[in-house]
């Protein structure tokens, strides 16, 4: 029997490690499930993964990896989530999350939309850092300029209901997006958020370490706040290894140390980054 809410995530043979030995782990320890069911998206796991998910408690969900994985997951949340006539569902990355406190009171909030993170610092990765081929010229221009100037709503950790990741993913398909390249959701997202409005949750419940100002303290393995106060899920996210804020990130007191020479340098790209945006959208080639 199916419980009211869920939380999806998406993994494969080569990402499993993780999510089995922190992200699992962190959220059954911290998280109350009462009324949450856990689901994995199956898009290559062996059998004994499966196996030990569901030893675990885990639903598993095998699916058709027929694009990149963060866009075909998408249709698949929607799918499955309206199948299963779950209420809320929190779509959430597993392979650079840990969670630290209770997060169940968010599915109880602001019902009927959904609810994210804006980060606080504006990494272009829409404008410079991402594979734009999956989108068509003309529409990949639109939504270019349309963000120019807006705030990165971090896709990493989404709430809603399944009614808006099926129109989440009707976008695609309005706009001719393929779902071949890394990041394709999160432009989508973010075009479609900005246009059509949604919750901002605090950004304790998806810290992304990369694009996050306010400053964080690590003991134990633990990480804090500048308040002093645990941070619910800390989200250290990169499109490269250096560009990780947390070193040796996991779940237990002998992970996470911080990086201090990285997150410099990755502030210095970021900012060379902004400087080509603005340049790129001075000639009208963006």
């Amino acid at each position: 029997m199916t419980k009211r809410h869920a939380i999806f995530t998406a993994s494969d043979e080569h990402r499993i490690g993780f999510l089995l030995k922190h992200w699992l782990p962190s959220l059954q320890e911290n998280v109350d499930l009462t009324h949450i069911d856990v689901n994995v998206l199956d898009y290559g796991l062996t059998e004994p993964h499966r196996d030990e998910l569901q030893a675990r408690g885990v639903c598993c969900h095998r699916c058709v990896k027929d694009g990149h994985v963060g866009n075909v997951r998408v249709r698949d949340v929607a799918v499955i989530g309206a199948k299963l006539n779950y209420d809320q569902i929190l779509a959430v990355d597993s392979g650079d999350v840990i969670f630290q406190a209770d997060i169940a009171v968010l599915f109880e909030q602001g019902k009927g939309r959904f609810h994210a993170v804006i980060e606080e610092l504006n990494v272009p990765i829409h404008h410079v850092f991402m594979d734009r081929s999956d989108f068509p010229p003309e529409v990949r221009r639109r939504i270019l300029y349309y963000l120019y100037d807006k705030p990165v709503i971090n896709g990493g950790f989404l709430l809603g209901p399944p009614a808006m990741f099926r129109k989440f993913w009707e976008k695609f398909g309005e706009l001719g997006v393929g779902h071949q390249c890394f990041c394709t959701d999160q432009m989508v997202l973010n075009y479609m958020l900005h246009q059509d409005g949604f919750k901002t949750l605090d950004r304790r419940y998806n810290y992304v370490t990369i694009s996050m100002l306010s400053p964080i303290s690590i003991r134990d393995g633990v990480v804090y706040d500048a308040a002093g106060e645990v941070i619910p899920v800390v989200h250290n996210a990169g499109m490269k290894d250096f560009a990780h804020k947390i070193g040796d990130f996991g779940y237990g007191p002998q992970y996470n140390h911080r990086r201090w020479f990285a997150p410099i340098f990755t502030r210095f790209l970021i900012h060379l980054g902004n400087v080509w945006k603005w340049y790129k959208a001075v000639l009208g080639i963006l």
